[in-house]
């Protein structure tokens, strides 16, 4: 087709050249090549059209199933309108919830404290020794054991019982490492009754380590499970002399318990900011 054109376009100005008239093959000169893209047209979209009618049903679909569409932000609105109905009870309940409050638990008697996000850490200073505890509230909160009320159980009491590092520092930059954690309720019972004398913490020494700066993986750590018996005795009462014993476990408990709802609280009312805007 595109030959047969050139051959017309060619007798035609050959015409016009002869005759001389320049207007008409001028005039063809435009409306030829205009015909031509009409006839490419044509064939293009010949070509294309069964293409897109067969792709039509796939597309249909696509857009049926489409989540970015107005029907699928109605929906968001509506679910994010429950949302924000059940934080503001949530959010209510827990403000007026009994307990501690925060103006009743400052901090852990003798430690100064010092809040980040999650984590928490207490510093006391004596003479040339700096005793440093550090935890994070993050995955620490459990509930505590049901209190029996006749037939039924009350609803059981969340407490925040973090593992948490003691590390002894002292001036000249050695600092002693104590990982500990909580004992667990049942090993308390198990150890009461077999030695009356014996003496319950309630809390425990898992890993040991003595280094200089920070303390990085590749220090050397001692286990608390292989540690000679009465070795571990004396790092515990090691710990005792310096504030670390039960009393101040207590008091540490009631902070991260008070700190992480707080926390909490205020994860709830971000989370209701969050959806209404």
């Amino acid at each position: 087709m595109a030959k047969c054109l050139r051959l017309a376009l060619s007798a035609t100005a050959r015409y016009a050249q002869n005759h001389g008239s320049l207007s008409l093959a001028q005039k063809s000169v435009l409306r030829l090549p205009a015909c031509q893209a009409g006839m490419n047209r044509q064939l293009t979209v010949a070509a294309v059209t069964p293409l897109v009618r067969q792709s039509s049903p796939v597309l249909t679909a696509a857009v049926k199933g489409c989540t970015c569409g107005t029907s699928r932000r109605q929906m968001h609105t509506e679910v994010d309108k429950e949302l924000s109905k059940f934080l503001e009870k949530e959010i209510n309940y827990e403000e007026t919830q009994t307990g501690k409050s925060r103006l009743q638990v400052k901090g852990v008697d003798g430690f100064q404290v010092e809040t980040k996000d999650a984590d928490v850490t207490l510093t006391r200073k004596t003479g040339n020794e700096t005793v440093v505890v550090k935890f994070s509230i993050n995955g620490a909160v459990d509930a505590a054991n049901p209190i029996q009320g006749g037939e039924q159980e009350t609803e059981p009491e969340m407490v925040c019982q973090p593992p948490f590092s003691v590390e002894i520092c002292k001036g000249d930059g050695r600092t002693l490492s104590l990982q500990c954690g909580f004992v667990s309720p049942d090993e308390l019972e198990q150890g009461g009754p077999q030695d009356a004398e014996a003496i319950v913490d309630s809390f425990e020494i898992h890993e040991v380590a003595l280094h200089t700066g920070e303390w990085k993986e590749t220090v050397y750590s001692v286990q608390a499970d292989i540690m000679d018996g009465n070795l571990y005795d004396l790092l515990m009462d090691m710990l005792d002399e310096r504030g670390i014993n039960d009393e101040f476990v207590n008091q540490l408990v009631d902070f991260s318990t008070m700190y992480e709802h707080g926390r909490y609280v205020d994860f709830l009312k971000g989370l209701k900011s969050f959806v209404e805007n």
